[in-house]
């Protein structure tokens, strides 16, 4: 008879021929559907898995996916950390876009040009130099159309929360 390698071999063998088939591709994705929803942890365990076992592919992915133009991945990025740091995000991807492209890459508050910033910060970290950074005015208010500019991520960083401190003084001297 056959070895149990041989064996497995021909049962693989026969599974593939099976799933090819067009009738039974829909009954396996079907199966497998049911499947992902039965077992959540194993599906996670298993994109862990891959993603180890294959970085220059999930890099592709991402390049793919997150960087196909600065200002979509600038919105990806702000619309998934905004929960966490419980802020609201009210902005419509192509209201977003469309933002990012009709502003000039100059910083609000220094004035400077991505270009100028780059040459600026050349031996600081990749951060500084990178892109332009979405700052919001008044750091109580979450990120709305009226509540951005673009900064340079030195001030971004530098600027804090002045701007809340700058409207308490104003507020008591009137």
């Amino acid at each position: 008879m056959f070895s149990d390698a041989e064996r497995k071999q021909r049962m693989l063998e026969a599974s593939r021929r099976w799933r090819q088939l067009p009738a039974n591709r829909e009954k396996q994705s079907a199966s497998t559907a049911d499947w992902r929803k039965r077992n959540p942890e194993k599906v996670l365990a298993k994109l862990r898995r891959w993603r180890v076992k294959h970085p220059e592919l999930k890099l592709e992915q991402n390049r793919r996916h997150y960087y196909r133009d600065v200002a979509h991945s600038r919105f990806l990025w702000l619309r998934k950390c905004c929960p966490r740091r419980g802020l609201i995000f009210a902005l419509d991807r192509d209201v977003f876009v469309a933002w990012w492209n009709a502003t000039p890459d100059v910083c609000t508050y220094c004035r400077l040009t991505l270009a100028e910033v780059q040459a600026k910060f050349a031996n600081r970290p990749k951060r500084y130099r990178q892109q332009m950074s979405v700052d919001r005015v008044d750091p109580s208010r979450g990120y709305e159309q009226d509540n951005i500019v673009k900064a340079c991520y030195a001030c971004n960083i530098e600027k804090g929360d002045k701007y809340e401190k700058c409207r308490r003084r104003k507020s008591a001297s009137t």
